[in-house]
Protein backbone atom coordinates (compact mmCIF):
# COMPACT_ATOMS: atom_id res chain seq x y z
CA UNK A 1 0.00 0.00 0.00
CA UNK A 2 1.37 3.38 -0.96
CA UNK A 3 1.39 6.12 1.67
CA UNK A 4 1.37 9.83 1.09
CA UNK A 5 2.15 12.74 3.36
CA UNK A 6 -0.77 14.50 4.98
CA UNK A 7 -0.21 17.55 7.13
CA UNK A 8 -2.64 17.89 10.01
CA UNK A 9 -2.85 21.10 12.03
CA UNK A 10 -3.95 20.38 15.62
CA UNK A 11 -5.38 23.45 17.34
CA UNK A 12 -6.02 24.05 21.03
CA UNK A 13 -7.48 27.51 21.63
CA UNK A 14 -7.65 27.86 25.39
CA UNK A 15 -9.19 30.54 27.53
CA UNK A 16 -6.09 32.74 27.29
CA UNK A 17 -3.66 30.86 25.05
CA UNK A 18 -3.40 29.35 21.60
CA UNK A 19 -1.37 26.21 21.04
CA UNK A 20 -0.92 24.43 17.75
CA UNK A 21 1.15 21.76 16.08
CA UNK A 22 1.49 20.75 12.45
CA UNK A 23 2.07 17.01 12.03
CA UNK A 24 3.07 15.08 8.95
CA UNK A 25 1.47 11.65 8.94
CA UNK A 26 3.82 9.82 6.56
CA UNK A 27 6.89 10.41 8.71
CA UNK A 28 4.86 10.68 11.95
CA UNK A 29 6.64 13.89 12.92
CA UNK A 30 5.78 17.32 14.22
CA UNK A 31 6.78 19.72 11.44
CA UNK A 32 6.00 22.95 13.28
CA UNK A 33 4.73 23.90 16.71
CA UNK A 34 3.72 27.10 18.40
CA UNK A 35 2.12 28.66 21.41
CA UNK A 36 0.90 32.14 22.14
CA UNK A 37 0.27 32.89 25.81
CA UNK A 38 -2.01 35.60 27.16
CA UNK A 39 -3.84 36.12 23.88
CA UNK A 40 -5.52 39.51 23.87
CA UNK A 41 -6.67 39.56 20.23
CA UNK A 42 -7.51 36.06 18.95
CA UNK A 43 -7.85 37.30 15.35
CA UNK A 44 -4.34 38.77 15.41
CA UNK A 45 -3.02 35.57 16.99
CA UNK A 46 -4.22 33.60 13.98
CA UNK A 47 -2.44 35.97 11.61
CA UNK A 48 0.74 35.20 13.59
CA UNK A 49 0.10 31.44 13.31
CA UNK A 50 -0.36 31.73 9.54
CA UNK A 51 2.89 33.64 9.33
CA UNK A 52 4.68 31.00 11.44
CA UNK A 53 3.46 28.27 9.09
CA UNK A 54 4.87 30.13 6.05
CA UNK A 55 4.45 27.72 3.13
CA UNK A 56 3.37 24.76 5.26
CA UNK A 57 -0.34 24.62 4.46
CA UNK A 58 -2.26 21.95 6.37
CA UNK A 59 -4.29 19.31 4.53
CA UNK A 60 -6.69 19.00 7.47
CA UNK A 61 -7.32 20.85 10.73
CA UNK A 62 -8.46 19.44 14.06
CA UNK A 63 -9.90 21.79 16.68
CA UNK A 64 -10.13 20.89 20.36
CA UNK A 65 -13.59 21.93 21.57
CA UNK A 66 -14.21 21.84 25.31
CA UNK A 67 -17.97 21.37 25.33
CA UNK A 68 -20.08 19.70 22.68
CA UNK A 69 -23.05 18.97 24.89
CA UNK A 70 -24.90 15.68 24.59
CA UNK A 71 -25.10 15.86 20.80
CA UNK A 72 -21.49 15.00 20.06
CA UNK A 73 -20.34 11.54 21.11
CA UNK A 74 -17.42 11.58 18.67
CA UNK A 75 -15.47 13.99 16.49
CA UNK A 76 -17.42 15.83 13.80
CA UNK A 77 -16.57 17.46 10.50
CA UNK A 78 -17.24 21.15 10.95
CA UNK A 79 -20.03 22.67 8.93
CA UNK A 80 -22.63 25.37 9.59
CA UNK A 81 -24.74 23.06 11.81
CA UNK A 82 -21.75 22.00 13.91
CA UNK A 83 -20.73 25.64 14.41
CA UNK A 84 -24.27 26.45 15.56
CA UNK A 85 -24.21 23.50 17.96
CA UNK A 86 -20.89 24.68 19.43
CA UNK A 87 -22.35 28.19 19.78
CA UNK A 88 -25.34 26.70 21.63
CA UNK A 89 -22.92 25.24 24.22
CA UNK A 90 -21.24 28.59 24.95
CA UNK A 91 -23.19 28.97 28.24
CA UNK A 92 -21.58 25.73 29.47
CA UNK A 93 -18.02 26.75 28.54
CA UNK A 94 -18.22 30.47 27.81
CA UNK A 95 -14.57 31.39 27.43
CA UNK A 96 -13.31 28.19 25.82
CA UNK A 97 -16.08 27.68 23.28
CA UNK A 98 -16.02 31.34 22.24
CA UNK A 99 -12.26 31.22 21.68
CA UNK A 100 -12.60 27.94 19.82
CA UNK A 101 -15.21 29.46 17.50
CA UNK A 102 -12.85 32.34 16.73
CA UNK A 103 -10.19 29.78 15.82
CA UNK A 104 -12.57 27.76 13.66
CA UNK A 105 -13.68 30.82 11.73
CA UNK A 106 -10.14 32.15 11.37
CA UNK A 107 -8.71 28.88 10.09
CA UNK A 108 -11.64 28.41 7.73
CA UNK A 109 -10.73 31.78 6.21
CA UNK A 110 -6.99 31.06 6.19
CA UNK A 111 -7.28 27.48 4.91
CA UNK A 112 -10.63 27.24 3.07
CA UNK A 113 -9.75 24.05 1.17
CA UNK A 114 -8.80 22.00 4.23
CA UNK A 115 -11.44 19.94 6.03
CA UNK A 116 -11.97 21.06 9.63
CA UNK A 117 -12.87 18.62 12.40
CA UNK A 118 -14.06 19.33 15.94
CA UNK A 119 -12.70 17.01 18.63
CA UNK A 120 -14.83 17.35 21.76
CA UNK A 121 -13.60 16.94 25.34
CA UNK A 122 -17.12 15.96 26.32
CA UNK A 123 -17.14 13.12 23.75
CA UNK A 124 -13.83 11.84 25.07
CA UNK A 125 -15.06 11.88 28.67
CA UNK A 126 -18.36 10.14 27.89
CA UNK A 127 -16.60 6.81 27.61
CA UNK A 128 -14.78 7.08 30.94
Amino acid sequence: MSRFAVRVLAVNGGSSSLRWGLFETERDVEVAVGAIERVRDPQAAWVDVRSDLANLAPDAIGHRVVHGGERFTESARIDHDVVQAIEAQVPLAPVHNRRCLVGIRATQRLFPEAPHVAVFDTAFHQSM
